[in-house]
């Protein structure tokens, strides 16, 4: 490890979670590549974390502050690092051991890169198969890295399997400490407006599923709370609409916002909130309006039978997404 001028700083943001986050840090200590700092930000653990890490304080840089949320823990890490690169690992997910020296490798073969990603598997729990996340929730079946110029319209990057260079997320203006859920890729499409991406499909990481109280585990969060996903979402993409896009980034960030104003509505007629569902019907329409977004907006108001069709419709394009995996 080099403590003065490391090529990697590694962030893990931290709360209550004496219980995994030791793993997490004997993963980066296991790494077969050395020259990194490691900064663990406790987010107001009101657990006994402090003491389980007494036995890594000689190796890790150890910050407490009051209980901000994830973003404003990476962002304190951010701010202490002293790392070119910077490698982020959620405290309940772990590397293997080849993972930085690897992700170094890809990043020097591709010097235009301001971001490099890996795949991840979802550990199985209580019989249930590991996930591979590249292939079973992207559809990347890629046997080599590739580089991504243009990476806005994909989403390759899962937060623990990300070295992004300090410089770039700088200037891209670091996480929203507003918000809670999704703050991971608001970040990663503010970072692919400004250089490309690599994605290396080799499963470098495993993330674990735990039982977890809901203020603890961001997934179970966005799971439980459909309103603030989706309005999470739209934030993000009402602010991409602000940058200077292109003519296909621009089309994918109104389609996607369009869809997250749908979705929203669609919870509100589950919520049987129908005047806040309407709304978000419209606005979905106006935001992107198109043939289709004619029809579906007028199911929108036609009632019960026609949204349920639509819901329908939509989970069984929507395919297998990760998040899912919490609820099993």
């Amino acid at each position: 490890m080099t403590y003065d001028s490391p090529l990697i700083s590694v962030i893990i943001p931290s709360y209550n979670r004496s219980h995994c986050v030791c793993d997490a840090i004997l993963s980066v200590i296991s790494q077969t590549f050395t020259d990194y700092e490691i900064i663990v930000v406790d987010d107001g653990s009101t657990d006994n974390t402090k003491e389980a890490l007494q036995p890594y304080l000689s190796k890790i840089a150890y910050f407490f502050q009051d209980n901000k949320g994830v973003s404003a823990a990476r962002n304190s890490g951010l701010r202490a690092a002293k790392g070119k690169w910077i490698a982020f690992l959620d405290s309940d997910d772990e590397w293997l051991p080849g993972k930085l020296a690897q992700q170094v490798k890809d990043v020097s073969q591709y010097p235009d890169a301001v971001l490099s990603c890996a795949n991840i598997s979802f550990e199985g729990h209580n019989g249930m198969p590991s996930i591979d996340f590249l292939k079973t929730c992207r559809d990347f079946v890629s046997h080599q890295v590739e580089f991504i110029q243009e990476p806005l319209c994909t989403s390759y990057a899962f937060t623990s399997t990300v070295l992004a260079r300090r410089d770039a997320i700088f200037a891209a203006g670091l996480f929203d400490e507003e918000l809670s859920i999704y703050e991971d890729i608001d970040l990663f499409f503010r970072l692919s407006l400004i250089g490309g991406f690599t994605v290396n499909p080799a499963v470098l990481a495993r993330a674990y599923r735990r039982d977890e109280h809901t203020d603890i585990n961001l997934s179970i969060q966005a799971l439980n709370d459909r309103v603030k996903n989706y309005k999470s979402l739209i934030k993000i993409f009402q602010k991409l609409l602000n940058e200077q896009l292109q003519a296909k980034q621009r089309v994918f960030v109104q389609e996607k916002l369009s869809s997250s104003w749908f979705d929203l509505g669609l919870v509100y007629h589950r919520m049987k909130l129908p005047g806040k569902a309407r709304r978000c019907f419209l606005i979905s329409f106006q935001t992107k309006p198109s043939l289709g977004k004619i029809l579906k907006f007028l199911i929108g108001l036609s009632g019960s039978v026609g949204i349920n069709l639509l819901e329908q419709r939509r989970n069984a394009k929507s395919g297998f997404r990760r998040s899912v995996y919490y609820q099993q």
